[in-house]
């Protein structure tokens, strides 16, 4: 496992052909939830 800022998340996440529609980052916890889809470009 590695700790990842947004920008590394963002970078892997589109590099696979993904598009990141938002990051949720709930205010007591360590982790996020990121919602993405199909890059249709």
């Amino acid at each position: 496992a590695k700790k990842r800022t947004e920008n590394e998340w963002r970078q892997l996440i589109e590099s696979v052909g993904l598009t990141v529609l938002k990051i949720w980052r709930p205010l007591k916890l360590m982790e996020s939830i990121i919602k993405g889809e199909l890059d249709q470009n």
